[in-house]
């Protein structure tokens, strides 16, 4: 398998709290570059995609995760869409849609990314 695993979780004080919020598996990694280059995300951790750690604020991404976007999202990450469930990302992740809803626009994110090559 290509591509990369994403993990997106609200940061919490204590690392084995974190909130899951998504999971699936992206292609690329030109999206994250995209947050990175505008000064939204910062990469926090680099062990070469074993992982990479990324933080952000929620409201730069929670938008994607909304069901009226959900078609956008999928072009966005270069991924196939599966009609019908949408707690079924894809149907290679998950969405959280209790967790999502709660999460605040002003939370600290983290993204966990590994690559799967």
């Amino acid at each position: 398998m290509t591509g990369f695993d994403v993990r997106l979780r609200q940061k919490r004080d204590d690392p084995t709290r974190a909130i899951p919020l998504v999971e699936w598996d992206a292609a690329h990694l030109e999206w994250i570059d995209e947050f990175v280059e505008q000064g939204q995300a910062e990469l926090v951790v680099d062990h070469g995609g074993y992982p990479y750690i990324y933080e952000l604020s929620a409201r730069h991404i929670l938008a994607w995760f909304a069901p009226d976007a959900r078609d956008a999202l999928a072009q966005r990450l270069n991924c196939k869409v599966w009609r019908g469930d949408w707690n079924v990302l894809f149907g290679v992740g998950s969405l959280h849609e209790v967790e999502l809803a709660a999460c605040s626009g002003d939370a600290i994110l983290q993204m966990e990314v590994w690559d799967q090559s």
